[in-house]
Protein backbone atom coordinates (compact mmCIF):
# COMPACT_ATOMS: atom_id res chain seq x y z
CA UNK A 1 0.00 0.00 0.00
CA UNK A 2 1.43 3.36 -1.05
CA UNK A 3 1.38 6.74 0.57
CA UNK A 4 -2.07 7.82 1.67
CA UNK A 5 -3.65 10.66 -0.21
CA UNK A 6 -5.34 13.51 1.59
CA UNK A 7 -8.84 12.73 2.83
CA UNK A 8 -11.42 14.39 0.61
CA UNK A 9 -14.36 13.65 2.91
CA UNK A 10 -14.90 16.30 5.52
CA UNK A 11 -14.60 15.32 9.19
CA UNK A 12 -16.94 17.70 10.96
CA UNK A 13 -16.94 15.92 14.35
CA UNK A 14 -13.29 15.48 15.28
CA UNK A 15 -12.62 19.16 15.68
CA UNK A 16 -15.58 19.42 18.02
CA UNK A 17 -14.48 16.49 20.24
CA UNK A 18 -10.87 17.33 20.97
CA UNK A 19 -10.95 16.33 24.63
CA UNK A 20 -12.76 13.07 23.91
CA UNK A 21 -10.28 12.23 21.16
CA UNK A 22 -7.42 12.61 23.63
CA UNK A 23 -9.07 10.23 26.10
CA UNK A 24 -10.29 7.79 23.46
CA UNK A 25 -6.97 6.10 22.66
CA UNK A 26 -6.04 5.93 26.32
CA UNK A 27 -9.39 4.35 27.13
CA UNK A 28 -9.95 1.97 24.19
CA UNK A 29 -6.38 1.42 22.87
CA UNK A 30 -7.07 2.96 19.44
CA UNK A 31 -7.19 6.55 18.25
CA UNK A 32 -9.87 8.21 16.11
CA UNK A 33 -7.18 8.76 13.47
CA UNK A 34 -6.55 4.99 13.31
CA UNK A 35 -10.27 4.52 12.80
CA UNK A 36 -10.16 6.91 9.89
CA UNK A 37 -7.19 5.05 8.45
CA UNK A 38 -9.04 1.74 8.68
CA UNK A 39 -11.95 3.32 6.90
CA UNK A 40 -9.54 4.25 4.15
CA UNK A 41 -8.37 0.63 3.85
CA UNK A 42 -5.16 1.08 5.84
CA UNK A 43 -3.93 -2.44 6.45
CA UNK A 44 -2.22 -1.95 9.80
CA UNK A 45 -5.17 -0.06 11.22
CA UNK A 46 -7.62 -2.59 9.84
CA UNK A 47 -5.60 -5.46 11.33
CA UNK A 48 -5.54 -3.69 14.72
CA UNK A 49 -9.25 -3.07 14.67
CA UNK A 50 -9.93 -6.60 13.47
CA UNK A 51 -7.85 -8.13 16.24
CA UNK A 52 -9.42 -5.88 18.85
CA UNK A 53 -12.87 -6.64 17.47
CA UNK A 54 -12.24 -10.38 17.62
CA UNK A 55 -11.12 -10.00 21.20
CA UNK A 56 -14.16 -7.91 21.95
CA UNK A 57 -16.48 -10.42 20.26
CA UNK A 58 -15.02 -13.29 22.25
CA UNK A 59 -15.14 -11.22 25.41
CA UNK A 60 -18.76 -10.23 24.77
CA UNK A 61 -19.65 -13.85 24.08
CA UNK A 62 -18.14 -15.18 27.27
CA UNK A 63 -18.72 -12.05 29.36
CA UNK A 64 -22.10 -13.14 30.85
CA UNK A 65 -20.81 -16.57 31.78
CA UNK A 66 -17.50 -15.22 33.07
CA UNK A 67 -19.37 -12.51 34.95
CA UNK A 68 -21.70 -15.09 36.43
CA UNK A 69 -18.77 -17.26 37.46
CA UNK A 70 -16.88 -14.25 38.82
CA UNK A 71 -19.93 -13.29 40.86
CA UNK A 72 -19.87 -16.79 42.34
CA UNK A 73 -16.15 -16.46 42.98
CA UNK A 74 -16.57 -13.03 44.56
CA UNK A 75 -19.65 -14.02 46.56
CA UNK A 76 -18.00 -17.31 47.53
CA UNK A 77 -14.85 -15.50 48.62
CA UNK A 78 -16.92 -13.01 50.56
CA UNK A 79 -19.03 -15.75 52.17
CA UNK A 80 -15.94 -17.84 52.91
CA UNK A 81 -14.27 -14.97 54.71
CA UNK A 82 -17.54 -13.94 56.39
CA UNK A 83 -17.97 -17.48 57.69
CA UNK A 84 -14.35 -17.64 58.81
CA UNK A 85 -14.74 -14.22 60.44
CA UNK A 86 -17.91 -15.24 62.27
CA UNK A 87 -16.41 -18.61 63.21
CA UNK A 88 -13.24 -16.90 64.43
CA UNK A 89 -15.30 -14.47 66.49
CA UNK A 90 -17.57 -17.17 67.92
CA UNK A 91 -14.64 -19.53 68.34
CA UNK A 92 -12.54 -16.88 70.08
CA UNK A 93 -15.37 -16.10 72.49
CA UNK A 94 -15.99 -19.81 73.05
CA UNK A 95 -12.29 -20.53 73.56
CA UNK A 96 -12.06 -17.74 76.13
CA UNK A 97 -15.20 -18.99 77.86
CA UNK A 98 -13.99 -22.60 77.80
CA UNK A 99 -10.63 -21.46 79.17
CA UNK A 100 -12.49 -19.61 81.93
CA UNK A 101 -14.49 -22.76 82.66
CA UNK A 102 -11.24 -24.73 82.85
CA UNK A 103 -9.62 -22.11 85.07
CA UNK A 104 -12.70 -21.94 87.32
CA UNK A 105 -12.82 -25.74 87.52
CA UNK A 106 -9.12 -25.97 88.33
CA UNK A 107 -9.48 -23.22 90.92
CA UNK A 108 -12.50 -24.97 92.43
CA UNK A 109 -10.58 -28.25 92.55
CA UNK A 110 -7.57 -26.56 94.15
CA UNK A 111 -9.85 -24.82 96.65
CA UNK A 112 -11.52 -28.16 97.45
CA UNK A 113 -8.15 -29.85 98.05
CA UNK A 114 -6.90 -26.95 100.18
CA UNK A 115 -10.15 -26.75 102.16
CA UNK A 116 -10.08 -30.52 102.74
CA UNK A 117 -6.48 -30.33 103.98
CA UNK A 118 -7.34 -27.35 106.19
CA UNK A 119 -10.39 -29.13 107.62
CA UNK A 120 -8.32 -32.27 108.23
CA UNK A 121 -5.62 -30.21 109.94
CA UNK A 122 -8.26 -28.34 111.96
CA UNK A 123 -9.91 -31.63 112.93
CA UNK A 124 -6.57 -33.20 113.88
CA UNK A 125 -5.66 -30.12 115.92
CA UNK A 126 -9.07 -30.08 117.64
CA UNK A 127 -8.85 -33.84 118.24
CA UNK A 128 -5.37 -33.54 119.75
CA UNK A 129 -6.53 -30.60 121.85
CA UNK A 130 -9.55 -32.55 123.08
CA UNK A 131 -7.38 -35.60 123.80
CA UNK A 132 -4.95 -33.44 125.79
CA UNK A 133 -7.83 -31.75 127.62
CA UNK A 134 -9.27 -35.17 128.49
CA UNK A 135 -5.90 -36.47 129.70
CA UNK A 136 -5.38 -33.33 131.78
CA UNK A 137 -8.90 -33.67 133.19
CA UNK A 138 -8.30 -37.34 134.03
CA UNK A 139 -4.90 -36.51 135.55
CA UNK A 140 -6.37 -33.62 137.53
CA UNK A 141 -9.32 -35.72 138.66
CA UNK A 142 -6.99 -38.55 139.65
CA UNK A 143 -4.76 -36.12 141.55
CA UNK A 144 -7.74 -34.50 143.25
CA UNK A 145 -9.10 -37.94 144.18
CA UNK A 146 -5.72 -38.98 145.55
CA UNK A 147 -5.29 -35.67 147.41
CA UNK A 148 -8.79 -35.97 148.85
CA UNK A 149 -8.11 -39.51 149.97
CA UNK A 150 -4.63 -38.61 151.17
CA UNK A 151 -5.74 -35.54 153.14
CA UNK A 152 -8.71 -37.45 154.55
CA UNK A 153 -6.39 -40.27 155.58
CA UNK A 154 -3.83 -37.90 157.12
CA UNK A 155 -6.53 -35.88 158.83
CA UNK A 156 -8.17 -39.08 160.07
CA UNK A 157 -4.88 -40.47 161.32
CA UNK A 158 -4.07 -37.17 162.98
CA UNK A 159 -7.44 -37.06 164.71
CA UNK A 160 -7.11 -40.72 165.55
CA UNK A 161 -3.65 -40.23 167.00
CA UNK A 162 -4.77 -37.05 168.73
CA UNK A 163 -7.62 -38.99 170.28
CA UNK A 164 -5.18 -41.66 171.44
CA UNK A 165 -3.00 -39.01 173.03
CA UNK A 166 -5.89 -37.39 174.89
CA UNK A 167 -5.79 -39.98 177.66
CA UNK A 168 -2.02 -39.72 177.92
CA UNK A 169 -2.24 -35.91 178.14
CA UNK A 170 -4.91 -36.20 180.78
CA UNK A 171 -2.83 -38.72 182.72
CA UNK A 172 0.15 -36.34 182.62
CA UNK A 173 -2.06 -33.52 183.90
CA UNK A 174 -3.43 -35.81 186.60
CA UNK A 175 0.09 -36.76 187.66
CA UNK A 176 1.10 -33.09 187.91
CA UNK A 177 -1.97 -32.26 189.96
CA UNK A 178 -1.52 -35.33 192.09
CA UNK A 179 2.12 -34.45 192.80
CA UNK A 180 1.01 -30.97 193.92
CA UNK A 181 -1.65 -32.43 196.21
CA UNK A 182 0.89 -34.84 197.62
CA UNK A 183 3.17 -31.91 198.42
CA UNK A 184 0.34 -30.03 200.13
CA UNK A 185 -0.75 -33.13 201.96
CA UNK A 186 2.83 -33.88 203.06
CA UNK A 187 3.18 -30.36 204.41
CA UNK A 188 -0.06 -30.74 206.29
CA UNK A 189 0.55 -34.22 207.74
CA UNK A 190 4.29 -34.25 208.29
CA UNK A 191 5.50 -37.62 209.53
CA UNK A 192 1.91 -38.92 209.53
CA UNK A 193 1.88 -38.59 205.73
CA UNK A 194 0.33 -41.61 203.98
CA UNK A 195 0.04 -41.26 200.16
CA UNK A 196 -2.38 -44.16 199.99
CA UNK A 197 -4.95 -42.00 201.74
CA UNK A 198 -4.87 -39.51 198.82
CA UNK A 199 -6.90 -40.97 195.91
CA UNK A 200 -5.52 -40.68 192.32
CA UNK A 201 -7.50 -40.80 189.06
CA UNK A 202 -5.79 -42.79 186.31
CA UNK A 203 -6.84 -43.30 182.62
CA UNK A 204 -5.70 -46.19 180.48
CA UNK A 205 -2.04 -45.80 179.56
CA UNK A 206 -1.00 -44.90 175.99
CA UNK A 207 0.14 -48.39 175.02
CA UNK A 208 -3.26 -49.79 175.97
CA UNK A 209 -5.09 -47.11 173.95
CA UNK A 210 -2.84 -47.75 170.91
CA UNK A 211 -3.47 -51.48 171.08
CA UNK A 212 -7.24 -50.90 171.17
CA UNK A 213 -6.99 -48.34 168.31
CA UNK A 214 -5.07 -50.86 166.18
CA UNK A 215 -7.72 -53.49 166.79
CA UNK A 216 -10.50 -51.04 165.76
CA UNK A 217 -8.65 -50.05 162.56
CA UNK A 218 -8.11 -53.64 161.52
CA UNK A 219 -11.74 -54.47 162.20
CA UNK A 220 -13.43 -51.42 160.55
CA UNK A 221 -10.97 -50.09 157.95
CA UNK A 222 -9.15 -53.26 156.96
CA UNK A 223 -5.64 -51.84 157.52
Amino acid sequence: MGKMRPLKIKDHVSQKTGRIRKKFKKTFGISPHQITLALLNHEKSQNLIADMANDGEVISKFAPKVLERMKHIIEGTKDLNRVHSEVAKLGGDAINQIQKYQDDSELANTKYINTAEEQKLSFTSAKDKESLRHKNAIALGTLQKWLAKHTEQIDGEYKYNQTQLNTETKNQQINLEYDEKLGEYRLDMGSDFNPELLPKKQYAPLEVVKRIATTIKETLLGF
